[in-house]
């Protein structure tokens, strides 16, 4: 009876315990996430610069680090830099946008029979859009603080990168629990580089067919559009939907009239219909995993704990907690409960990397 009560202790402690402390750790821990997600993405590049041969012979694996850092590092601060000069010139030219508004206003007041022109006006006056400017620079300037930091946590992460498998080595007196051990580390390593390399290309293609869309409706910043459909795309069932939003919402307040709006709201759910529902589970299919209630039920947790982060991170965080429960036998049946398919012993694909 006394150690049912202490099970049960550590269990509530650990369901309300372990929720808190994400919660308050977050602006520790989501750099440190975010890092090693980067990390892993250098990782893929290192594997494709491995596979290329100069005269004759393989690039040096201390090269092959650096480029592959480098690589990451380039193409994070050159997107970084064109998203915030779009993002600069589109708040500059967002007022430039008010008749157009207020004439789509006045057209849907004359079809409904509604003045709603009043009650909009009065909303829109009772907006502080100093206090939201202030708020939306307050933003930019700490997301890029942070993306500093996790540069340098990638730098030093890449640095002890050597001395990882001497300190697991050390760190187990049973070498079959060190073998154990590492291939679970290799499961979890090959799963998510597979996850962000599979799911990176998805994203690009969708972000890239939406991108020729907008540019040929003629909306503006059309590169900011498509980098958020991008980045949107990662978010699991609800991204879709966001991506769309944006891209649809500037075509309608962009032109006097809605029939861009409604091609290009047309245009890019086809193309997210089509990615999403055919392409994606042919490329992807089920190598994850994880159910689809569960994958719904991690992105409302996650969201909760560490907000919009946590809602990007959700499935590589899914994927790694899966992985472990699978491999101890007392956490196994939970495992099993998470999976889609109900068998857990194996990764697919893990064979590619021995």
């Amino acid at each position: 009876m006394e150690n049912i009560t202490r099970k049960i202790s550590y269990t509530v402690f650990a369901l309300l315990g372990v929720p808190v402390f994400l919660y308050y750790s977050r602006e520790i821990l989501i750099p440190i996430v975010f890092a090693f997600l980067i990390w892993f993405i250098i990782l893929i590049f290192k594997k494709f610069l491995e596979k290329i041969k100069v005269f004759n012979h393989q690039i040096p694996n201390f090269l092959q680090n650096i480029i592959s850092t480098i690589i990451v590092f380039v193409l994070i601060f050159a997107i970084s830099s064109l998203v915030a000069d779009n993002a600069n010139e589109f708040a500059k030219v967002f007022p430039e946008y008010k008749e157009n508004v207020n004439a789509q206003i006045l057209k849907l007041s004359e079809y409904t029979n509604v003045n709603i022109v009043e009650g909009i006006t009065n909303y829109i006056k009772g907006i502080n859009f100093s206090k939201v400017l202030y708020s939306s620079f307050g933003f930019v300037t700490n997301a890029m603080g942070t993306l500093f930091l996790i540069l340098i946590y990638v730098i030093f992460l890449s640095g002890e990168k050597k001395y990882f498998k001497k300190k697991l080595q050390s760190s187990f007196k049973n070498s079959q629990s060190l073998k154990h051990t590492e291939l679970v580390l290799e499961k979890i390593s090959y799963s998510i580089q597979r996850y962000l390399s599979l799911k990176s290309t998805i994203s690009l293609l969708t972000a890239g067919l939406s991108y020729i869309v907008l540019v040929f409706v003629g909306v503006d910043f059309a590169f900011l559009w498509a980098f958020l459909i991008f980045i949107f795309n990662f978010l699991p069932n609800i991204g879709s939907i966001i991506a769309t939003f944006f891209p649809t919402a500037i075509a309608l307040i962009q032109f006097p009239t809605i029939t861009e709006g409604i091609i290009v709201l047309i245009s890019i759910t086809v193309i997210q219909l089509i990615v999403g529902n055919v392409v994606e589970p042919k490329v992807i299919g089920n190598s994850l995993n994880l159910s689809s209630f569960v994958v719904i039920l991690s992105l409302v947790f996650w969201g909760a704990v560490w907000g919009i982060a946590g809602m990007f991170l959700s499935v590589p965080l899914m994927v790694i907690l899966m992985i472990i429960l699978s491999n101890i036998e007392k956490t196994k049946p939970i495992a099993i409960w998470l999976s889609a398919t109900g068998e857990v012993s194996k990764v697919k694909g893990i064979e590619k990397i021995k």
